[in-house]
């Protein structure tokens, strides 16, 4: 158990919980003024008073800012607000920490103490997207390692398996596909789920994805068809000008209340708050907004399932990868055990109507209830337990080539930053078997005397990975051969097989698991990353295609 945990944070696109670990199940604690969540907004009228949380989103349409966590996501340095007043990615995600850790000392003085918060943070983010989140909060007083970060999905799982075994003492283990579909992006993530005689799980994460297309672009699809509907059916005439985007600023706002109504109800009335504008109101049916409005998300959300699930199959002992390119998804499908819909977008019914559709055989499960569908991510984050057997999808972690230069300097390029994806989702659809990552490397500046490069491993946080092999079980890196103008390559598949060629040739490895980077009180001081020394069977006469023992 890691003592070290004293707080989990959701920092999410558009609310922000927190929960506090417990000795047999987190508590979400009240962020919000009247609710657990605080809204991720903020908003200024001058550019210098700013209001954050609740006082932001009542704020006047024009002074608000859209959705600050996704500056991060889409790798942007600024965003404005309608009244052109601009705000840096760093400033307007410190304002929001800043106030949650206000909040914090206020509602639960001591609270913080000296220990650290664990933040999780979408699947599809990479190594400096997770560095730059730690960074702020860290510098807002919420102390985060970046190398305790779990993706949002992961921690959904975890939060569903304890709520399960723990809590409501059920057994839940097998094939479970995570379904998060927030404000900002969709994570989908394949667990599959052991349990040990000691009530703790193993997970291994066979396949984690997402994307950017989430709650906040179904906001704006809506707001477009209404908007649609006032001019082509109840001939309303358009403003023009700032007017315009005032309007549809009001319209987005409606539509995303509207949306959350008919999660609940067949058929609502579409009007909007007379202090916003005066607009004729007409009936919407759930029937319409799911086949003109969000249709489009959901084929992209299925699209992405079925990528997660073609990815997953990649990784059964002995895998044939042609046999996998040819096979149906039906037939993947139909081994998944539990499907558990996270995130306040996954209320949508038509959205469970289609998972059951494409995995008929599992069971449809809220993470814990469907109320409470938002805060599955802060009670997975808030668990104090370290889950030392989380195997995770891909490297989180850095693979640095280093060497020694003719002035005596050092010299060091990166050959695979962490949580780089290994492929593309259009890889996996297309059926591209060759699933995998490569890069090379030219030494542009060598020493001749020392015809000796090294390969080594750090995490996301800089710390030291020790690299071993069934050749050399005791080093911390491994020594390749170069010589001046010569390069380095590396190749990397989903299977875990590493493909490494300097200049003596190319050698074959395997990954015998994936390390998942812990720092608690009970994890090793600097964590093991152990590849095997195999030979490769392209095919056989029986048509398996995997490692030589």
């Amino acid at each position: 158990m890691n003592k070290n945990i004293v707080l989990g944070l959701d920092f999410g696109t558009t609310t922000t919980l927190i929960a506090k670990p417990g000795d047999s199940w987190p508590e979400v604690l009240q962020l919000g003024e009247s609710e657990t969540w605080m809204p991720s907004a903020i908003s200024t009228r001058d550019g210098i008073s700013w209001l954050v949380g609740e006082n932001a989103e009542n704020a006047a349409l024009e002074e608000q800012f859209l959705s600050p966590k996704s500056l991060i996501t889409f790798d942007e340095e600024s965003i404005s607000n309608q009244l052109g007043i601009t705000i840096t990615r760093e400033k307007a995600i410190t304002l929001i920490l800043s106030e949650v850790k206000n909040r914090i000392e206020k509602k639960y003085p001591g609270l913080l103490g000296s220990g650290q918060i664990r933040i999780s943070c979408p699947a599809i983010w990479t190594g400096p997207q997770r560095f730059l989140l730690a960074r702020l909060a860290t510098g807002c007083g919420l102390v985060a390692d970046v190398d305790e970060i779990l993706d949002e999905p992961i921690s959904a799982g975890i939060a569903w398996w304890w709520d399960k075994n723990i809590k409501n003492k059920k057994k839940a283990e097998g094939k479970t596909l995570v379904f998060d579909l927030g404000g900002g992006t969709l994570d989908v993530a394949v667990l599959d789920v052991y349990n040990h005689e000691d009530r703790q799980p193993q997970f291994t994460v066979l396949s984690a994805r997402g994307t950017a297309i989430a709650g906040d672009k179904v906001d704006k699809a809506f707001a477009d068809y209404v908007e649609d509907r006032l001019v082509n059916e109840e001939g309303y005439v358009l403003p023009i000008g700032q007017d315009l985007l005032y309007l549809r600023a009001v319209l987005r706002r409606s539509s995303k209340e509207a949306k959350e109504k008919l999660s609940r109800f067949p058929t609502i009335k579409f009007e909007v708050d007379k202090k916003y504008a005066d607009l004729p109101s007409f009936t919407i049916s759930r029937v319409d907004f799911e086949s003109k409005i969000f249709n489009p998300v959901l084929q992209n959300a299925l699209s992405c399932v079925q990528a997660a699930l073609k990815e997953a199959a990649h990784k059964r002992p002995g895998a044939d990868l042609e046999k996998i390119k040819r096979m149906d998804v039906s037939e993947i499908s139909s081994q998944i055990n539990h499907v558990i819909l996270a995130g306040g977008m996954s209320q949508i019914p038509c959205i469970e109507v289609a998972l059951n559709q494409l995995m008929p055989n599992a069971g449809i499960d809220y993470v814990t209830t469907k109320s409470e569908a938002n805060e599955g991510i802060v009670l997975g984050i808030a668990n104090s337990n370290d889950f030392e057997n989380l195997n995770i999808h891909r490297p989180g972690f850095n693979f640095i080539l280093k060497w020694k230069e003719r002035n005596g300097k050092s010299g060091e390029k990166i050959m695979y930053g962490a949580f780089t994806p290994l492929y593309t989702e259009t890889d996996i659809l297309l059926g591209k078997t060759e699933l995998g990552f490569s890069s090379e490397i030219w030494i542009p500046d060598f020493d001749p005397a020392n015809n000796i490069v090294e390969l080594c491993i750090t995490s996301v946080g800089g710390r030291r990975v020790s690299l071993k092999s069934s050749e050399n079980k005791s080093g911390t890196s491994m020594q390749l051969q170069a010589f001046k103008n010569s390069k380095i390559d590396f190749k990397i598949y989903i299977n875990g097989r590493i493909i490494i060629e300097d200049a003596a040739g190319q050698e074959t490895y395997r990954v015998k698991e994936w390390p998942y980077i812990r720092w608690g009180n009970f994890s090793k001081v600097e964590p093991e990353f152990i590849i095997e020394k195999k030979s490769w069977i392209p095919r056989n006469e029986e048509g398996y295609e995997g490692w030589r023992e």
